[in-house]
């Protein structure tokens, strides 16, 4: 299993629309790509403007799909401009 963490500091004014842009993201991927096991989408209580990804897929190939996917892409070009910094890791679930 390949595994996808994302860490996103938000503008504090866009983070509601980032947040219902980026649920309707996660939902599309465990929807329509097959490959996508799991999609969850955390938010710091202390912080609103922090959210956290952890996604799950069968194997690389399938995250590389995702990447490519209308849905990401259409999501990925909407908050481009909501982000003041984002971290991604990959990890090989064992």
């Amino acid at each position: 299993m390949f595994v996808v963490t994302v860490e996103f500091k938000i503008k504090t004014d866009k983070t509601d629309e980032f947040m219902s842009a980026m649920l309707d993201n996660a939902n599309k991927s465990l929807t329509l790509e097959e490959g996508c096991v799991y999609f969850d989408v955390c938010q710091n209580p202390n912080a609103l403007n922090s959210v956290f990804l952890y996604e799950l897929y069968k194997e690389e190939a399938d995250f590389k799909i995702h990447l490519q996917s209308p849905h990401f892409l259409h999501f990925d070009k909407s908050v481009s401009e909501w982000i003041t910094s984002k971290s991604v890791k990959t990890w090989i679930k064992r």
